[in-house]
């Protein structure tokens, strides 16, 4: 099933912008502005967070059922499974090995800023994305 949110348009199938150019008779493809890029990155990105939040809602009404045992940990319903996962529990250490890690960790450090002082390592080449958030 393919739920498409009221409002939202489809960044793919959105006509794009024309011209003809008259020097050489042919149609030009140009992008959208960069305006409207922004407003449906915006706009998809309050789509995921509203269905992230329902998805989350939903999981725990799964959990609830299971914890009332109306179903079990594998539920299967119109060709969609659901599987209940197990996480293991985080480990909880003594301070003496929380101090020794946070010890060793800092030497490594320091051992990695020396070997950038003295032009041993070596950095990659940077990449770029694109961070998308609203203006405060």
């Amino acid at each position: 099933m393919t739920i498409k949110a009221p409002g939202l348009t489809n960044a793919f199938t959105t006509p794009r912008l024309t011209v003809i150019n008259s020097r050489f008779n042919e149609e030009e493809m140009f992008l959208n502005p960069p305006e409207r890029i922004l407003s449906e990155i915006d706009k998809i990105k309050r789509e995921k967070k509203r269905l992230d939040s329902m998805e989350i809602g939903l999981k725990q009404e799964l959990e609830n059922h299971y914890e009332q045992n109306h179903i079990n940990g594998k539920f299967i319903s119109d060709g969609v499974m659901a599987i209940r996962q197990r996480r293991e529990g985080k480990w909880e250490y003594t301070e003496a090995t929380e101090a020794f890690e946070t010890k060793a960790r800092e030497e490594i450090e320091s051992r990695k800023a020396e070997e950038r002082e003295d032009g041993i390592a070596r950095q990659n080449e940077p990449s770029f994305s694109w961070a998308i958030r609203a203006e405060k």
